[in-house]
This record gives C-alpha cells, sequence and structure tokens, in this order.
C-alpha cells in the first residue's frame, strides 16, 4: 500500500502523541472532528478505517451512518480503549478492547504418597493485560487496512460451514456489526520458580507467559412481520431476532515463551513440573437489564449433548435454518428469507458444556476431559488427576505428560427474540492457567513430604460490560 494513500480518519479530538505515532507508522490520517452521518458513511465506502478516542456528537453521527445493533453513540471511547470501525465484505466491524479481571487468585490441591489430598492456601496471582498503548493501536490499524485490502477476512475458521444470516441490500429493518474484542495476557506469576518457591512474580519476560485472544461476535437482527419504526416495546407486534455467532481463537502468543518444563531442561514428557496449560475457557453474551430483560434466548449451538468423539476429538455441528417475513428496502412490500448457518466445529480433548443459567444469556464452556475432566471433578477432589492422571510413574523422576497445546477455536451461535427496545450488553470471557508438579521435585509448598500437586489461577478473563443493544427504528 502506497504511504500517500489516506488510510486513517481521525474523528472526534485526539491528543498529540496519536497523531505522531501515526506519522512515524507511515499510517496517513485525515481529521475530522465535526463530521456528518453522510461524510462518515461515505469515509466508509472509501475504505477508510475510522478511530474514535473520545466521547461526543461524532459518534452519534457515526451510530447513525453505521446503523448498527451495537449503539455507537452510547460508547465512551478512551486512548486506552479507542473505538476502531471500518467496513470489510460490505460488513462494519468495530474493534474494542476489553477490560481486565483482576480479582485473580490461586487455588489448588497437594496430594502425599498416602493419597491424602489437602488444599493449597489461597495466594494472588499477577495478571496483566498487554497495554493498549500507540504500539497496540498501530497494530490494530494496521491489520484494519490490510483487511480491507483483502478478500480473506470472514472466511471460514472452522471447518465446514453455510453462512446466509445477510439478507442482502434489498431489506429494511434489519442491521448487523461484528465485535472484535483483541488482547493479550500477562502472567507474571510463575506456579514454581527454578529454585522451588511457589507463587514468586518475575519481571523476565522469558519466563512470563502470554496469550492472544481474539473473540468475535457478529450480531445480525432482524424486523420481522410488522414496521418497527417509532415502536415501543408496548405496542409492537412484530418480533426482534437477534443472532450473534461467536468466532475467533485463545492461544499462547506466537513467538512467545513456551510452557514452562520444570527445574531442568527437559523435553516436554519428561519433566517434574509443567505450567501453564489452559484446561478451560468460557464465553458469554448476556442481556444485563434491571428487572425485565429484553431479550429471551430461543435457541444456542452447538448442542452439548450431541456429539462425536473420534480420537479424543470432540466434534459438533452449529445447524439452523429459520424462515423470517422481512420488509424490502422500500418498507411497504414484505417477503420471505431464509436464515442458514451451519458449522462443524472441534475441540481435540476438549468437551462443550452449556453454560446458560439465564434466557436472556448465552453461554458456553469448553472443558478439558481426557487424563482428567476438569469440568465433572473442578475442585481436583477425585484421584483421576493424579492416579495416574497427568503423572508418568514410569520416567526417573516422575514426569508430567505431554498436555494439549493451547490453542483452542471459539464458535457458536446463540438466537433471542424480543420486542423493539434498548438493553446493556456483558460480554465476558474466562479461562483457567494450571500447573502441575510430580512428587519427585521438593518445593517450598510442600511439607516434609514431596506431594503430587496441582494449582490454577481461576477464572482468569476480560469482559466489556460498557456496550448498548439497540433494537430500535
Amino acid at each position: 500500500m502506497s504511504s500517500t494513500k489516506v488510510t486513517i480518519a481521525l474523528i472526534g479530538s485526539h491528543s498529540d502523541d496519536v497523531v505522531a505515532a501515526l506519522q512515524k507508522a507511515s499510517l496517513k490520517s485525515t481529521t475530522h472532528k465535526s463530521s456528518t452521518a453522510t461524510e462518515l458513511a461515505s469515509l466508509l465506502e472509501d475504505g477508510k478505517v475510522l478511530l474514535a478516542t473520545e466521547p461526543g456528537d461524532h459518534l452519534s453521527a457515526l451510530h447513525t451512518a453505521t446503523q448498527t445493533p451495537i449503539d455507537i453513540s452510547a460508547m465512551k471511547p478512551t486512548k486506552e480503549r479507542p473505538l476502531i470501525v471500518y467496513k470489510v465484505n460490505g460488513r462494519i466491524k468495530v474493534v474494542r478492547p476489553p477490560k481486565l479481571k483482576t480479582d485473580i487468585k490461586i487455588t489448588g490441591t497437594t496430594v502425599d504418597k498416602n493419597g491424602t489430598a489437602s488444599a493449597i492456601p489461597e495466594k494472588k496471582v499477577k495478571l496483566a493485560l498487554q497495554p493498549f498503548d500507540l504500539d497496540q493501536l498501530v497494530k490494530q490499524l494496521r491489520q484494519a487496512v490490510t483487511s480491507i485490502d483483502s478478500t480473506t477476512e470472514g472466511a471460514p475458521s472452522l471447518l465446514s460451514n453455510v453462512d446466509n444470516l445477510d439478507p442482502g441490500n434489498d431489506v429494511a429493518f434489519y442491521k448487523q456489526v461484528v465485535m472484535s474484542f483483541p488482547v493479550s495476557f500477562v502472567i507474571e506469576t510463575l506456579a514454581w520458580s527454578k529454585d522451588g518457591h511457589f507463587q514468586v512474580d518475575t519481571s523476565d519476560p522469558h519466563m512470563q507467559q502470554t496469550y492472544d485472544t481474539d473473540w468475535t461476535a457478529t450480531i445480525y437482527v432482524y424486523a420481522t412481520n410488522t414496521n418497527p419504526t417509532g415502536k415501543t416495546g408496548s405496542n409492537y407486534n412484530g418480533i426482534i431476532y437477534t443472532y450473534v455467532v461467536h468466532d475467533g481463537i485463545h492461544q499462547r502468543q506466537v513467538g512467545g515463551p513456551r510452557r514452562w518444563l520444570g527445574p531442568k531442561p527437559s523435553p516436554p514428557g519428561s519433566s517434574e513440573c509443567s505450567f501453564y496449560f489452559i484446561d478451560q475457557m468460557e464465553y458469554m453474551f448476556a442481556d444485563t437489564s434491571e428487572g425485565t430483560q429484553l431479550l429471551s434466548r430461543i435457541d444456542q449451538q452447538p448442542n452439548d449433548n450431541i456429539f462425536q468423539n473420534t480420537n479424543n476429538s470432540f466434534i459438533y455441528t452449529i445447524d439452523r435454518s429459520q424462515n423470517m417475513t422481512l420488509f424490502k428496502a422500500n418498507q411497504k412490500q414484505t417477503w420471505q428469507f431464509n436464515a442458514q448457518y451451519s458449522k462443524s466445529c472441534a475441540w481435540s480433548r476438549f468437551q462443550l458444556q452449556s453454560d446458560i443459567p439465564r434466557q436472556s444469556q448465552s453461554g458456553y464452556l469448553i472443558a478439558y476431559n481426557d487424563l482428567y475432566d476438569v469440568h465433572s471433578d473442578p475442585g481436583f477432589e477425585t484421584e483421576k488427576w493424579w492416579n495416574p492422571g497427568v503423572f508418568d510413574r514410569g520416567k526417573d523422576p516422575h514426569a508430567v505428560k505431554v498436555l494439549p497445546d493451547d490453542d483452542l477455536p471459539i464458535a457458536g451461535l446463540s438466537v433471542f427474540k424480543s420486542t423493539v427496545g434498548k438493553a446493556p450488553l456483558l460480554f465476558d470471557f474466562e479461562y483457567t492457567p494450571r500447573a502441575f508438579k510430580a512428587n519427585q521435585w521438593h518445593t517450598d509448598s510442600d511439607d516434609n513430604q514431596t506431594h503430587w500437586q496441582v494449582s490454577g489461577a481461576g477464572l482468569c478473563g476480560f469482559y466489556d460490560d460498557e456496550e448498548v443493544l439497540d433494537l430500535t427504528w
């Protein structure tokens, strides 16, 4: 791409260091402190990436320009949590750095030579988001510019895929947006140090372990049967359907430190200790309205009870088809649209569990189930994890077996029905890093005996509780 091409449109006010960072990165930008919805729509159609770092009237104009089901006018972007908006493959994409969950504690279990288990005292773990600084901002803007100029974004990420959720251009009362939450976590606490100390903070980047998550929620909204213009929840007779397609990946950072394998250099499967291993991942989308919620879930796929287990790979299918009566763009004629979505999803040695306690939310839990079953035994109270579990007693010294790579796909389809209205949303993502130690390496988490041990940093993660679902016209 030529460095003379304008690629970034700065909307609203921006600090000088943001402008300087773009110039240094050869990302040519223009400033639009005050723009109409028509002007902003034109910028998006021209392939510009829009960047906002503060709230204001420009966001109201942007919401009018994009007509997304996420109320952009209600957002409160900052330099640390900027708003990036662009159009790719005909879809509006919104990039928002999330917030970090900070109150994370280590819990664990220790087992002595007699098989007697006891709890390891709780300790706080030091976890940090890789700051969304100017370098990260430039990185995300470059990715946006690249994706606009390519045709690969939006391609299927998991096995087969049928996606017919977009009714095209000749339609009214339809909204769509792709919400993206890119984040990098840095675990700054070692489960055990080389000299056998338990739960030691480190500033060494070669020892810290970093995980990248890119969770994408594509939201499709259809007003069916009745014109919703100017209607309220009390006088609208149609049905609003909201489809949420979850996609993405959670993985150990490419090129970052590998899993730590004990006090001595050891190949995987031969070390006395191993950390961290992500043994469960959970993501949730929820209407958090007080009192009566706007959204009511009618479907969540894949069904966790329907799967094939082939060579320890749990294979699931998303398959939904629904006929809807939609309005043409002239808002007078109606037509029948068949919304279809199907995808095969597979997790090797991980099993899907549904986590949907309320009708106003959808949730997915991907849990390890091989050498132990973390969903059935989250407190590690049975013998399965250690007898023999993850340990190879045929090695001298006893070793931790090879555990799967930290490379977990994100997938799912959530479907809700509602009337018109607005609702506050929660996007929530959690995972558990786990650590194991065999019983022939004595550390200060042992007593006079040397124990089999497991510990986990309970439910690390991130969230975004500032977005508003806009189902009004």
